[in-house]
């Protein structure tokens, strides 16, 4: 009898926080494959979306605690990192040293892959620097070729906690040994597979690096709700995970004020308080919070609005420039007109789709030149509608998957050659 094909992936948030990584188990479901899984539990309202996707995906996981509900493996890998963290500059070189350093849960992560007992899997595949060390050492405790997701520019994110020089040069390091070991890579969007390529002098023409944006499967986006209707205020919408400092809504709030009477914004996510009581509680004249939902039920509700905002600031950091964000492939596929912050990631993007939305710079200023614009179109922004959201179907994932299906088929063949 012929045995399944396994794939292990390895994050260090949950399914929650990575819907790119729900789409990735889902397709190799679909073409055969038997998934494990070693994730994170955060202790926060994610966790308990994540139970359900484990649940309805019908797959294997490993949950490690991040906080203190498995304190022992919490407590060591705690004393540990600050340990390495202290005496790191003394062994720059030393991979392992670098990311137990960057991150304790790469040491937890590594403690419970260590922990597991030996087997066969045909391929594993990690998605951030943090799980960088126990994926390179996975793949020799169980044989196995090795994938990595390049969803962000990793050595340009802003560090706060520790010096941001050191941080950087160890990040670059764990993914310059994972890139040298990987049968595979694959990028979340042009700009920062031109910038790793760049960065770590890797061919772009090889045939093992992908290309998949973070697009979305088209049936979470059912037909828009479309209007001629010119005289009702206008829909605005943003969502993330937390409504909180440096996403922009602070400079979309000050350009707003102004034009209140013309625009409504509404915002999914969690409420962090101090936010709240000072840009929302005051504004709650044009300002809906809505509580997080799942995706699939945000990805209906999208219809109902005008516009979709993906205000990134390129100040925040090199990753957020570099970066196309999940909520600009939603509000396309919705059918939605986009207002969108002219970071490099977004004007990539949106060159190939100038009809679907308005680029904007990233102050108050620039931002209320923009909403008044919208303000003179919006009659044809809702006339249009349905023309974007059949122009946008081109985007989704259904479309987008195959070259990596493709390579999982390729390395999974060569697996069974060589046994």
């Amino acid at each position: 009898m012929t045995q399944k094909k396994t794939i292990l992936f390895l994050t260090t948030a949950n399914l929650s926080m990575k819907p790119r990584l729900v789409k990735e188990i889902q397709l190799a479901q679909e073409i055969g494959y038997k998934v494990d899984l070693f994730a994170f539990k955060i202790n926060n309202w994610t966790d308990e979306n994540h139970d359900k996707l484990v649940k309805n995906l019908n797959i294997h996981c490993t949950s490690i605690y991040a906080t203190k509900q498995n304190f022992i493996i919490w407590f060591c890998a705690s004393i540990l990192h600050l340990i390495i963290l202290k005496t790191w500059r003394f062994n720059r070189k030393n991979l392992m040293l670098s990311a137990f350093a960057s991150n304790k849960r790469s040491i937890m992560l590594y403690l419970s892959l260590w922990l597991k007992k030996k087997r066969k899997y045909d391929i594993i595949i990690g998605r951030n620097t943090t799980s960088i060390y126990p994926l390179l050492y996975a793949a020799k405790k169980f044989d196995a070729k090795i994938g990595f997701d390049v969803e962000d520019y990793h050595p340009g994110e802003n560090v706060s906690w520790t010096n941001p020089e050191f941080e950087k040069e160890r990040r670059f390091l764990l993914m310059q040994e994972v890139f040298l070991h990987s049968s595979y890579l694959s990028f979340a969007g042009t700009p920062i597979m031109q910038k790793v390529s760049k960065e770590f002098k890797i061919p772009q023409a090889k045939s093992n690096l992908l290309n998949l944006p973070n697009s979305f499967p088209s049936d979470e986006f059912p037909y828009p709700e479309t209007t001629d209707d010119y005289k009702n205020k206008i829909q605005l919408v943003w969502f993330s995970m937390d409504v909180s400092s440096k996403r922009g809504l602070e400079e979309l709030i000050e350009a707003l004020k102004e034009l209140k009477e013309f625009f409504q914004l509404t915002i999914y996510g969690t409420k962090i308080q101090s936010f709240y009581e000072q840009w929302i509680e005051p504004n709650l004249s044009f300002i809906t919070l809505e509580s997080p939902v799942t995706q699939i039920v945000l990805h209906k509700n999208l219809r109902k609005y005008d516009i979709g905002l993906a205000l990134e600031m390129a100040k925040t950091d090199l990753n957020k420039q570099l970066a196309i964000s999940n909520k600009l492939y939603a509000y396309l596929q919705s059918g939605l007109y986009s207002l969108t912050t002219n970071t490099t990631g977004h004007e990539c993007l949106m060159q190939n789709y100038p009809d679907h939305g308005l680029i904007c710079g990233q102050t108050p200023e620039e931002i209320n030149k923009a909403l008044l614009k919208l303000k003179e179109n919006i009659a044809v922004i809702r006339k249009n509608k349905l023309e974007r959201y059949k122009n946008a179907q081109e985007l989704a994932w259904d479309n987008k998957r195959e070259s990596l299906k493709q390579i999982w088929t390729e390395l999974s063949t060569k697996n069974i050659r060589n046994q």
